[in-house]
């Protein structure tokens, strides 16, 4: 069987054994070896019917917008110390708005949730971490295909419980929170699957609405959270292969 080994870098690929090879996160985010098959991605794509230049236009506005603040948190897990994320600089943002191209209203809501973000009492629970990492890449075989993805924000204490964050621009602000819950519980739960298959023992997530306040804390983005254990593992792969 034709196998590919994927790390932080590149791909390598050989002839391997019959006997598939299953995906591993070692501390913090190393991908080892993983077989060859079909890739299911974690982040849901955009989809329409609508297929008109500019209904095309406002999906790749709202990926722009939504990429360059990803870019500027990334650097923010990066290059944080312990109890404090980085503030990136005025140049590094308008880098981000000049690379995507971003309207003036864009420029404004990317700022804003800068601040929300960078300010709130999550970010620094997340900075009080001992080890922390951004875009933490992932591929593990489940079934007969590949879960595939990457993690915006992945923490732990060594302990064996892992503490994920994945940011969420935009968003209507009339959603429930259990309708919430059910828009991203898949997602939430392809992380979950990785990181306990890769030998985490537990994983809290946190999605982060980050253009909305919560409602019990102005001071942090919406948060839809969701908590598994290592026990969880069967149902997981359930919903996932059923998906």
């Amino acid at each position: 069987m034709t196998w590919a080994r994927r790390g932080w870098m590149g791909t390598e690929t050989g002839e391997g054994s019959s006997k598939e090879a299953e995906s591993h996160i070692s501390s913090m985010g190393e991908v080892m070896e993983v077989a060859v098959l079909p890739v299911k991605r974690c982040c849901p794509t955009m989809t329409s019917p609508f297929s008109s230049r500019t209904h095309r236009w406002a999906q790749e506005s709202a990926t722009a917008l939504g990429t360059a603040f990803h870019r500027l948190a990334q650097q923010a897990i990066e290059r944080s110390e312990r109890g404090s994320l980085f503030a990136p600089s005025e140049t590094a943002i308008r880098a981000q708005i000049q690379k995507e191209g971003l309207s003036e209203e864009q420029q404004a809501r990317l700022r804003a949730a800068l601040v929300r973000w960078l300010g709130s009492d999550e970010a620094a629970l997340f900075a009080a971490f001992e080890n922390r990492r951004a875009e933490v890449p992932f591929t593990v075989a489940i079934g007969d295909f590949f879960l595939e993805g990457e993690i915006d924000g992945l923490a732990d204490n060594g302990d064996g419980a892992a503490f994920l964050i994945d940011y969420k621009t935009g968003g209507r602000a009339d959603e429930t929170p259990e309708q919430l819950d059910e828009k991203h519980r898949l997602q939430a739960s392809c992380y979950a699957y990785a990181l306990m298959r890769a030998g985490y023992e537990s994983v809290d997530a946190r999605f982060l609405r980050i253009e909305h306040a919560a409602a019990d804390n102005p001071r942090d983005p919406q948060i839809v959270p969701y908590h598994f254990e290592k026990t969880d593992l069967p149902a997981l792969e359930a919903l996932i292969i059923d998906k």
